[in-house]
């Protein structure tokens, strides 16, 4: 199962009934987006961060939070050159 990082407790979850109860928690709870960004990077060991859509926000604030980690723009899902093999 591919796990998600939720940005209320920048924890790893792989699926269950939290989903409700984070989700709550996610409308009244600041992001913590460096700790979430260091789940994925340190303990989920993604080497690369991808920003899809419109702007550029989300990769310029992934390579201040992650200084040397790669964070990629792509305008649509079409334009990123390679397709990324999904865990199974």
């Amino acid at each position: 199962m591919l796990p998600v990082v939720a940005n209320v407790d920048a924890r790893a979850h792989y699926g269950g009934s939290q989903w409700q109860e984070l989700s709550t928690r996610q409308l009244v709870s600041r992001v913590r987006w460096v700790e979430s960004l260091t789940t994925l990077h340190e303990e989920l060991d993604c080497t690369d961060f991808l920003d899809i859509g419109p702007g550029g926000t989300l990769a310029g604030l992934a390579r201040r939070a992650l200084p040397g980690v790669p964070a990629h723009k792509y305008g649509a899902p079409t334009r990123v050159p390679v397709r990324v093999p999904v865990a199974a």
